[in-house]
């Protein structure tokens, strides 16, 4: 009987383990690339188009993006909409965004071609609806 106890437990703690690993933004790999030059403003287009400029909620933005990690190769999937960062001295990043290959992953496919990025999708969408980028349907 001890011994079945021993076995469930070991095999829950590999579920959480695994789960752990494998769900969310990655752990380990690349990190995305952004410039560390103030952001003017920040625009999401997805059904409608929306753009924030103050740089307290630009900020929360960037914190998540900064948090994403090497999503692998691109993949074919639909596109949910697209990000873009404009910074102070004109230059842009975009990012289209996708669904993630992985349960609970939002992709970011870099525009400039640097590869595609995965975050975790409870996480940049709370970001984005926090900051007024994303609103809910409230009917």
């Amino acid at each position: 009987m001890r011994k079945r106890w021993k076995v469930l437990i070991v095999l829950l703690l590999l579920v959480f383990a695994l789960g752990y690993v494998f769900t969310g933004t990655p752990l380990f790999g690349r990190k995305v690339p952004l410039r560390e030059a103030p952001v003017s403003s920040i625009e999401l287009s997805w059904s409608t188009r929306r753009e924030i400029t103050a740089s307290n909620l630009c900020s929360d933005v960037m914190h998540t993006l900064r948090k994403a990690c090497d999503g692998g190769p691109v993949h074919a999937c639909p596109i949910f909409g697209y990000l873009t960062v404009h910074y102070s001295d004109g230059t842009t990043n975009g990012f289209a965004l996708m669904p993630g290959h992985r349960f609970n992953r939002m992709d970011l496919v870099d525009m400039s071609g640097s590869g595609m990025y995965s975050v975790s999708m409870g996480e940049m969408f709370q970001t984005l609806e926090s900051v007024g980028l994303l609103t809910k349907d409230r009917k």
